[in-house]
């Protein structure tokens, strides 16, 4: 016969297995998508930063001169004073082209109300402009890719999971000591049941 107060106690061991096991499978699921969007964003675009300017573009020069943006000698853009910002060849190498791109932080003082703007100049020399906000930086995926080199501090692309300060508690004791917690919580309190189940089945079959 099952002791008297050990249903509860087993129903809650298994609560607290799961709960375990939740909460680890959900973080390292956050881990997962950020590594499979993270690789497959870099593989599709490399950047290279411009160690002067003016630099040339097919032909086309492009140069950041007295808060401006100036193609051809032409001001095509102009920069907020003092703004983070980074020029950039950027190579879609899916496509085999290559764009010079001007990335600058436009605003916010929370990581979640930054803005950026994104100024492309393609290799016939035309120019599209971008802005967006930060939920809004995962796609396209060069967003998150550029981005990354004007922000004050390290971002993930769809979550803050791989970027982090390692230490004792994350990742080592969560998730991935209370996922082998959580393993090893659920299937004693499963045993306890089936154990149970046939201690009781054999006392009534004698």
């Amino acid at each position: 016969m099952e002791v008297k107060g050990m249903r509860p106690l087993r129903r809650l061991s298994l609560l607290i297995g799961l709960l375990l096991l939740g909460g680890s499978l959900y973080m390292l699921l956050l881990q997962v998508r950020e590594a499979v969007v993270s690789a497959h964003a870099y593989a599709c675009y490399q950047v290279q930063r411009l160690e002067s300017t003016p630099s040339d573009l097919q032909g086309h020069e492009v140069v950041v001169r007295a808060e401006h943006l100036f193609v051809d000698g032409n001001p095509r853009l102009t920069l907020l004073p003092g703004s983070r910002r980074a020029l950039l060849f950027l190579t879609d190498r899916r496509r085999g082209t290559t764009r010079m791109a001007l990335v600058e932080m436009t605003g916010g003082e929370q990581q979640t109300s930054w803005v950026f703007r994104i100024a492309l100049v393609s290799q016939n020399g035309a120019l599209r402009e971008e802005s967006f906000k930060y939920s809004e930086r995962a796609q396209p995926e060069y967003r998150m890719v550029l981005v990354r080199l004007v922000v004050p501090e390290d971002i993930g692309f769809t979550n803050s999971s791989l970027v982090l300060m390692p230490s004792l508690v994350y990742p080592i004791l969560f998730p991935w000591s209370t996922l082998g917690a959580g393993v090893v919580v659920s299937l004693l309190a499963l045993f306890w049941r089936r154990e149970n189940v046939s201690t009781a089945m054999s006392t009534g079959g004698a």
